[in-house]
């Protein structure tokens, strides 16, 4: 319990500062702040070519990113894993509620066999170019059918309508989408930190606005 209000607290205060960077791209402008909803590549490509000065959606902070992008200090790290639906093909996954760090091998070695005997032949729904997509395609993608998606909603209405048996998605991606499930979606097996999910989600900021960066 303490961990769990010690986690809320950081990404309490990280939401926090997140917002201080929006509010000074707000400032920045001639007009009000003006939100856009992307596939994550427009996104991407928006900021690179100016369209846009900042994106936030559980962006996670990468070094191959970082080549191509600034970010703002992470605000929140909580980790990526699966969804399922409770009356699904697959009924439960080994270690929920556990965190295992991608860069333990041998925890993450035997978290990914754990789930491995799971998924096996399955059908798992990941959206392109995210750090879910790939982990998937790392450590899984010989043992199931890997499904990409243009935007991350569009996985979870295809499981629940029973075209996928299972999402991997960010952890806050998947409580948001459980609890509109009204509880008939929910959150099975291992989270997942580090490697190559980076170092938590944070504001993605164009190269070249120092105003912003600091």
């Amino acid at each position: 319990v303490q961990r769990l209000q010690h986690d809320h607290q950081q990404m309490e205060r990280r939401w926090a500062e997140a917002r201080v960077v929006l509010q000074a791209v707000a400032q920045g402008q001639a007009g009000p702040l003006q939100a856009r909803d992307e596939a994550t590549l427009d996104a991407f490509a928006g900021l690179y070519d100016g369209k846009y000065d900042a994106i936030m959606d559980a962006l996670s902070v990468t070094p191959k990113r970082e080549e191509v992008i600034a970010f703002s200090r992470p605000y929140a790290s909580a980790g990526s894993g699966f969804a399922i639906m409770k009356e699904g093909s697959i009924k439960s996954m080994p270690g929920t509620g556990t965190r295992v760090p991608l860069t333990d091998e041998d925890a993450a070695k035997k978290a990914i066999e754990g789930l491995a005997k799971s998924l096996a032949g399955k059908t798992v729904a990941v959206q392109i170019a995210t750090i879910q997509n790939d982990v998937v395609s790392r450590y899984f993608k010989d043992i199931l059918t890997i499904r990409t998606y243009p935007s991350g909603p569009d996985t979870f209405l295809d499981l629940k309508s029973g075209r996928v048996d299972a999402v991997m998605a960010s952890q806050i991606n998947i409580q948001a989408n459980a609890k509109k499930s009204n509880g008939e979606m929910i959150q099975s097996g291992s989270l997942f930190i580090g490697g190559l999910l980076g170092l938590g989600s944070a504001v993605g900021l164009r190269k070249g606005g120092p105003e912003l960066e600091e």
